[in-house]
């Protein structure tokens, strides 16, 4: 066996990996699609059904990072590189995924779908380096719903800069700092190796006893 195939064995890189072809399908057929209100709440600006795929993305680049392993293993520099490595691949494939459907977007630049991916993938990856494998998905939705609720002035058609990943258009210092984020987190997994699935159910057992 290979050493990618042994490294891609001992990691969630199936799901990831459907998870991605299936964010691809979903970025072809929502391309033009955009939501303009949820509920009883409206949005300023109508929000491209494309700028909320990258939140599966950046979930799905971070899930292909996860340790099924779950035991301590040997963690020398050659490993560390690895994880760096590996990290790079899938945030590629996620932009490569969720920007499939900017062929039929005409409001969105393919610069904010990157800038999104980048954003929430470092927000997952910070999740699992941090020691928790099984909720990658919460922070990356509490921010998407916090940004989307309230990441705007009252009847003013803007974003505020919190809530970029709302914001169709990215500026150069917004993929600039987005590349930032993701460079940092990749570097936290890269030196702080991430726990397996259930990692976080074994320590609130540890200390209950």
């Amino acid at each position: 066996m290979s050493p990618i195939r042994s490294w891609a064995a001992v990691h969630s890189a199936t799901t990831a990996a459907t998870t991605l072809a299936l964010i691809a399908v979903l970025s072809l057929l929502l391309g033009p699609a955009s939501i303009s209100r949820i509920g009883a709440f409206s949005f300023p600006v109508p929000i491209a059904a494309l700028l909320l795929l990258p939140m599966f993305g950046g979930w799905a680049s971070a899930i292909a990072c996860r340790n099924n392993v779950g035991i301590p293993l040997p963690d020398p520099p050659v490993v560390k590189a690895m994880r760096a490595c590996w990290s790079s691949a899938w945030v590629l494939a996620a932009i490569a995924a969720t920007s499939v459907g900017l062929a039929t977007s005409a409001d969105l630049t393919s610069a904010a779908v990157v800038r999104n991916v980048l954003i929430y993938h470092a927000i997952a990856l910070a999740t699992l380096s941090l020691g928790y494998p099984d909720l990658l998905w919460l922070p990356c939705i509490v921010y998407s719903i916090s940004c989307m609720l309230f990441g705007y002035p009252p009847h003013e058609p803007r974003y505020y800069w919190w809530a970029i990943v709302m914001d169709s258009q990215a500026s150069t210092g917004q993929l600039v700092a987005a590349g930032i984020l993701a460079a940092a987190a990749t570097a936290l997994i890269t030196v702080r190796r991430p726990a397996g699935p259930g990692a976080w159910a074994v320590r609130r057992a540890r200390r209950a006893r």
